[in-house]
Parts: structure tokens; sequence; C-alpha cells
């Protein structure tokens, strides 16, 4: 007996003569076939629908549930439909042997694989709500949405000059980021017919939108533009690879920034993330609004252009003009 055929084919009774009739024969129908599933299979089931990464995550934070008996991966799903799943959320939140982060991820994990067998077992497991009471909150934000720090213009100066000594190629690849504020993937994605050579432009899909297309168009300086040419010459393609014509990777940039930024003396790690975190600080040092950063940058809502901007909070519009005297 597999999860998916738990999914009832419509079975026509002439007995059923309401509609409440065929729902309750239609739930019995799923009840009696939970008592063939352990949670095991359905465990596996779930983890299969979820990207790489989150998989990954999932698959730890299922196995620590299991540690400490939160979770019984032999019991059938009929008994774990019977199971108060906010009281699971309250005692995952009560372990003090795990972070606070660790703690929010693992509720997290949980509510996901009670929502998946809520939607595949039509509502039979019902998927616990995360508390929202003051202090004893399930989710609360632990502290700054992003903290990577960011580069002054004098810095990035100096880094650039140290990373084209390193490896030109990842110096280019490190421009391209900075001047969109791009996410590094988005750049070691890039496709040759991305490039609009006689405006001088990228068009990049954004990494992060799921399910609804969404790019962003970055105009770039003709001496990056003239150093692209030379990079690409007559390929076409992705337009960052390696000597062997692979995918250039993100710990290859990684180790090469990082690199960079310690010869160029800046006092904390250069990552591929820090430049974005630069670019957005400097366009709002600039005095450029939010909505104008968004279309840059691609961030969807302001709030995630101020979690980026690593400008002083004291430099704000009290420094710029006195309301009384």
């Amino acid at each position: 007996m597999t999860l998916m055929s738990t999914i009832i084919e419509p079975c026509f009774v002439s007995s059923l003569e309401t509609f409440e009739q065929a729902k309750s024969f239609q739930a019995n129908l799923v009840w009696k076939k939970l008592d063939e599933i352990i949670l095991e299979e359905a465990l596996s089931s779930w983890l299969s629908t979820l990207g790489h990464k989150t998989q990954i995550n999932y698959r730890s934070g299922i196995r620590k549930l299991i540690e400490f008996g939160l979770l019984n991966p032999m019991m059938t799903l009929q008994a774990f439909a019977l199971i108060n799943h906010e009281a699971i959320i309250d005692r995952i939140k009560l372990i003090q042997k795990w972070a606070e982060s660790s703690r929010q991820a693992r509720a997290a994990c949980y509510i996901s694989f009670t929502g998946f067998l809520n939607r595949r077992l039509q509502g039979v497991i019902k998927k616990p709500l995360p508390s929202k009471e003051g202090s004893s909150k399930t989710f609360f934000r632990i502290g700054d949405k992003v903290k990577t720090q960011a580069m002054t213009q004098a810095q990035w100066i100096t880094f650039f000059k140290e990373l084209e000594k390193i490896n030109p190629r990842d110096c280019l690849i490190a421009k391209v980021i900075l001047q969109g504020g791009k996410r590094v993937n988005e750049v070691l994605s890039l496709q040759t017919h991305q490039i609009d050579w006689e405006k001088c432009e990228i068009t990049f899909p954004q990494s992060k939108m799921k399910g609804v297309y969404k790019e962003t168009v970055i105009t770039y300086s003709e001496g990056i533009m003239k150093r692209l040419r030379e990079h690409i010459g007559a390929r076409t393609g992705p337009v960052f690879i390696t000597r062997f014509q692979k995918p250039v990777m993100i710990n290859q940039v990684a180790v090469t920034f990082a690199k960079a930024g310690k010869e160029a003396g800046i006092p904390f790690k250069i990552t591929p993330h820090v430049l974005r975190a630069s670019a957005v600080t400097y366009l709002k040092q600039q005095g450029f609004h939010d909505s104008d950063i968004m279309r840059v940058t691609g961030h969807a809502t302001s709030e995630m252009v101020f979690a980026y901007d690593k400008s002083a909070r004291s430099d704000n519009a009290s420094k710029k003009v006195n309301l009384i005297s």
C-alpha cells in the first residue's frame, strides 16, 4: 500500500443518497487505508517532493524529531492522525538543547509534513496551527534578516584590484554582481542570449520567484561590456566557464573573493553576498528610493531592501532636518 493509493477513486454506491453520506463514506475508506501505511513511508514520499536543499535540511530535522521521541517512524498514519499536533509543536519549542533557530526550523519541518499529509489525505490528518500569542509565538524573528556586512566604495575599489591579480574572470563576475546587486547564482548562470550589446544591458531572471517569472534589466558600463566581449569571444551559451568548459561553481568564486578581501585589508570576510549588500547600501546612501533599488536588485519588498541596507541606523531623516529647535 502506498501513500498515493490513499487518494481514492470515485466509488458509486447506490445506497449513498446525500453528499454528506458520500463524504463520510470517502473519509471512512481513507481512514481504513491509513492503518496500512507507516509514518516512515509517508516521510519518504513527502521528502521526495521537496527541493534538494530543503530536502537535506528537513531530513536532518526529521532525524532529530525521531531522536527526541517526537516522531515514531513505525507508527501507522491512522495512529498519527489521532495525535495532538499543536502539542508536538509546543514540545519542540520547549527543547532547551536546541538553539531557537533550530527549534523554529524543526517546527516548520513538522508543519510542512503534516500539511503534505493534509492535502494528500483529504483533510483526515490535520495541519497544526503555529501559536501567535505573545511570548509563546512559534515563529518570530531572531535577529536581522541579513547579517552580511557591506563594503564602502573605497574598499571595493581595492578589493577589485586584488581580485584582478588573483583571477580576472572572477573579478569580472564580481563586477557584474555589484552593478546589479545580483545573487551570485543569477550571475553564474548567465547565458549569452541575455546580453543586449547595443544597449549595454543584461536581463536577469529572478532565481527565487516560485511559480512566477520575473526579471530585472541592468545597464552596465562600456568598460564592463568590453571585458565581457573579450571574455566570451565567439562562444554562445554560458558566459562564465572554466578552462575545462565547465560552469564556474559558487565555491570557486567564494574562495577567490575571500582571498582578495584579505589581501585588500578588509576587516571582514568578503563573500558574493557582501557585494549584493554593498550595492544596496551604496544606492540607499545616494538617496535612491526603495522602489528604484527593488527594480535593480529584484527584492520584492521595501522591508528586504531595509534588511540589506547596512548604513548606520542613525543615518536617517532626523540628521537632515530639525523639526524644532
